[in-house]
This record gives C-alpha cells, structure tokens and sequence, in this order.
C-alpha cells in the first residue's frame, strides 16, 4: 500500500511540474498575437506623426516630421525579438541580444484599448506612452 501511495505520489507531483512549466512556456513567444497586428498611428503634433507597423514578427516605428526624411524610431525583429503576453490586451516586445534580454528601456509594451469609442493602442517605450490609432484621421483628431 505504501508502494502505490508513493508511486501515485510521485506520479502526481511530476503531471503538476510539467503543466506549470507548460503555462509559464506559452507566455513567452516570438510571433506577436493577431488583434495587435495592423498598421497603427498617433499625431505628436499637427506636423509630426508615428505610425508603427505590427506584423507577425516584428514591429517597426517610423516617425515622420514635416520636411524631413522619415526616422526610424524602433525595429525588432527576427532571431532577436522576444513577445511576452500577458493577457489578451496587453503584450511585451523585447529586443535580445544572444538569447538575453535587453534592459527594461529596450522593451516596448502595448496594450489594446477603447478611447473614444474606438480601438485603439498605447504603446509605452522607455517608459513614454503614446496613443495610437487605426487610421490617420483618427489619429490627427484625437492628438
């Protein structure tokens, strides 16, 4: 009896370690989740708008300014990009170098949200959030 009880024991033990490691497993990924990926914008000011583009591996931040070139504000990508859910409305991007993660300023984190009644997207980079949208003109008119 003792034997079975151990076994069962031990048998127990070992399903709830690989579950847990199975949870904490799926949190990490480097695809970015399907509601996040869409072209996004947010106006600083009536000349100087950002648009960040989300695909499936990656995010890219142009930042545009009137009479100037476009300036590229944030590209990871590739090998080195690393995504962390957190929930379905909130997810980290991360830059890695090597298979290790960057400092926290490398880090962007986006959440989905409803402002104006429309959806929309505040990206925190560093620390500084911004509000984007998925059009222009909404972008222009809640600046």
């Amino acid at each position: 009896m003792n034997l079975k009880q151990s076994i069962l024991g031990l048998t127990l033990g070992l399903a709830l370690l690989a579950g847990s490691q199975s949870a904490q497993a799926a949190r990490y990924t480097r695809t970015v989740p399907a509601t996040f990926r869409h072209t996004w914008y947010c106006y600083d000011s009536k000349t100087q708008y950002k648009k960040a583009q989300i695909t499936k591996h990656g995010i890219k931040e142009t930042i545009y300014r009137a009479h100037q070139r476009p300036q590229i504000g944030a590209n990871l990508h590739g090998k080195r990009f690393m995504v962390i859910i957190h929930s379905s409305k909130k997810v980290s991007f991360y830059g890695t170098q090597y298979g290790i993660l960057k400092p926290a300023s490398d880090s962007m984190v986006l959440t989905k949200q409803t402002k104006h009644s429309r959806s929309s997207l505040r990206i925190s980079t560093a620390g500084y959030p911004s509000t984007y949208y998925r059009s222009k003109s909404a972008a222009y008119q809640y600046h």
